[in-house]
């Protein structure tokens, strides 16, 4: 690393004083339990952000990085906000009612899960793997070497470092409590068992899914067929289902990069990406309890074929593989219905900045929905599955078991939309958010900057359009890699404009993600104990 000026000095040491914000946010945020304790959380955390940034220089190279701390430190502060009006909405008007599900009966909303302290309250150190520590300190002296690098480093050999990296952070937070967190049936897997009684094999699952919907549970009901079929798997081998997770994960990276090829990208992009997803708290967390990993995987390969295909590759290939993935990614979660809004969008603005070439668009993604239909059509033949009839039962379950309406109260539904964006950011980690969204500044590249409007538009749709009652950590993991990509490449760009190559707020950005990321593993038990 090269030496650094004196007169840089102050901006580096308050931008890492600025930088440990965001986690002291996240943890002071998880002590609350009074009132009080929530009113001198804000309040301290307010005066050290002003602080901070009132002793920054004026114009610092570093500026919209900084920019991009202070926006993640105010929207962690939001969640204060939030959760404090939430409880004194719940006080004044007595509302005891399960409309934000039970685990939000306690001090932490809009965060699904439960506060984990045992072994800082208990110094019960036993309950995580003997290997767990070590690995961490190990990690982040890892990244520390890696962000010096990362510019260095050629494709090929990062990547397989990258690739060992993500392993190693998956199986050790996946496995928090050793081999039993990667055997288990805990939250969602659970609930999948359980519905994979009902059915013996294969075909008798897709022949009956639909007509016996009612009888499966309260989760798999809402969910097609997929996430039952790959739970069935255990019935060969135990670790079969998560083994399929946990390697989604791992070759996420790899459609992040086809994507971002698409944009032009370079080795530098490409090797921030894969540093930045292997750090993201709902990577590491989610695959032990939750089958959303392999629905991300299949959205990022679907959205990096459409780039692929509307870039004018492969006239028949590329819409004829788009329309099977996108299938694909539906028969394991409705959510596509968003993510197919979200390529809607895209598209529109895409197509009204360069409308030479719209006509070819629309006849590629009319080939793709082809594809869709004739795959769907294909399986009903085949097996008597009927997708549309499981999307309207699932309408129906849906309606059944929440016994409420989305707008049944404009308070109430204020909570829940702005909510949703804001337990996503939160664990996602707001930095990182932030400065994916700030591509909406960069109009050089135009595709990443129509990306960039249509993800805000996408998000911004979802939060608010009734649909989702939080629980948003898991649920939205498939606009990750999206997002990932995005702050990759602003990342990037800033690396290549600051004339010193000062590695500081790179650094800085990625210890901020993985601290934050290991302060979410420690403190919060997103499984909320469910066992099968």
């Amino acid at each position: 690393m090269k030496n650094v000026g004196s007169s840089n000095l102050g901006e580096i040491y308050m931008t890492w004083g600025l930088a440990f914000v965001v986690p002291l946010l996240t943890i002071n945020l998880l002590w609350i339990e009074t009132n009080r304790m929530a009113e001198i959380s804000f309040l301290l955390n307010l005066i050290i952000l002003f602080l901070s940034w009132g002793i920054m220089r004026k114009k610092p190279k570093s500026l919209h990085l900084i920019v991009c701390i202070v926006v993640a430190s105010v929207i962690d502060i939001m969640l204060l906000i939030w959760n404090f009006c939430f409880r004194s909405y719940s006080e004044n008007h007595h509302y005891h009612f399960d409309i934000f599900r039970g685990v939000f009966n306690n001090f932490h909303s809009p965060i699904y899960g439960n506060v984990y302290t045992p072994f800082l309250l208990k110094q019960d150190w036993t309950s995580f793997s003997p290997l767990w520590w070590p690995v961490i300190v190990l990690s982040f002296i890892f990244l520390a070497f890696i962000s010096t690098q990362i510019a260095y480093l050629k494709e090929k050999r990062f990547f397989v470092w990258g690739i060992v990296f993500l392993f190693l952070f998956i199986i050790v937070f996946t496995n928090r409590s050793g081999i039993s967190g990667f055997v288990e049936n805990r939250s969602h897997y659970a609930e999948f068992s359980y519905a994979a009684h009902f059915f013996h094999g294969a075909g008798d699952l897709l022949k009956n899914y639909v007509k016996l919907m009612p009888q499966l549970g309260i989760q798999s009901p809402h969910y097609p067929p997929g996430n039952v079929l790959l739970v069935m798997l255990a019935q060969w081998n135990i670790f079969l289902p998560k083994t399929v997770i946990v390697l989604s994960c791992i070759l996420t990276p790899l459609t992040i990069r086809f994507l971002m090829k698409q944009w032009h990208s370079g080795p530098l992009e490409y090797n921030m990406a894969a540093l930045l997803f292997s750090i993201a708290a709902p990577v590491l967390i989610f695959p032990k309890m939750a089958t959303e990993p392999l629905t991300m995987f299949l959205v990022s390969l679907a959205i990096a074929l459409y780039q692929f295909m509307l870039n004018g590759k492969r006239q028949f290939k590329a819409p004829v593989l788009t329309g099977i993935v996108v299938a694909m990614a539906c028969f394991f979660s409705f959510f596509m219905i968003f993510i197919c809004f979200f390529l809607f969008v895209y598209t529109v603005l895409s197509i009204y900045k360069n409308r030479d070439y719209s006509q070819s668009v629309y006849k590629k993604i009319l080939m793709s929905i082809i594809t869709f239909v004739f795959f769907y059509w294909l399986v009903y033949l085949l097996t008597g599955f009927n997708m549309m009839m499981c999307f309207k039962e699932a309408l129906l379950h849906r309606s059944r078991i929440q016994g409420y309406e989305a707008y049944d109260n404009w308070e109430r539904y204020l909570f829940r939309s702005t909510g949703n964006f804001i337990a996503f950011v939160f664990l996602l980690g707001s930095p990182l958010v932030m400065l994916g969204l700030l591509n909406v500044k960069n109009k050089e590249n135009q595709q990443t900057y129509f990306f960039a409007i249509a993800l805000i538009i996408t998000i911004l749709v979802t939060s608010f359009c009734g649909t989702f009652f939080l629980e948003t950590e898991r649920l939205w993991m498939i606009f990750i890699p999206a997002i990932i990509a995005l702050a990759a490449t602003e990342l990037a760009r800033y690396y290549s404009q600051i004339s010193n190559k000062n590695y500081q707020m790179i650094i800085i950005l990625f210890f901020i993600s993985m601290l934050h990321s290991v302060v979410c593993v420690l403190l919060i038990d997103h499984s909320l104990g469910f066992f099968l």
